[in-house]
């Protein structure tokens, strides 16, 4: 319990801080299907709670609800591997 509940404080300070700050917050999911309805839970609550924009990654179970958000149906090191060099790029 302990444990959980440092993480929960001291996630509640980190996102006050980004609320006061006014910045924009991005949550990219790796590979978080539908059976692991506690990251999705956690994604959707950051989109609706503080206008986070959503970039999901997985092989299989990709979709996306908002159009602001980005579907990537390639597996996780594949899909950063190509962001990377898309970023990189010259």
């Amino acid at each position: 319990y302990e444990r959980t509940e440092g993480h929960r404080k001291r996630r509640h300070q980190w996102l006050t801080h980004i609320a006061d700050a006014q910045a924009r917050l991005l949550v990219i999911e790796l590979g978080a299907g539908t059976t692991v309805v506690s990251v999705r839970h956690f994604s959707h609550l950051m989109a609706r709670d503080y206008a986070a924009r959503l970039v999901r990654i997985n092989p299989r179970e990709a979709d996306v609800d908002q159009p602001t958000d980005l579907a990537i149906a390639m597996p996780a090191a594949a899909a950063l591997a190509s962001i990377d060099r898309i970023l990189t790029a010259k």
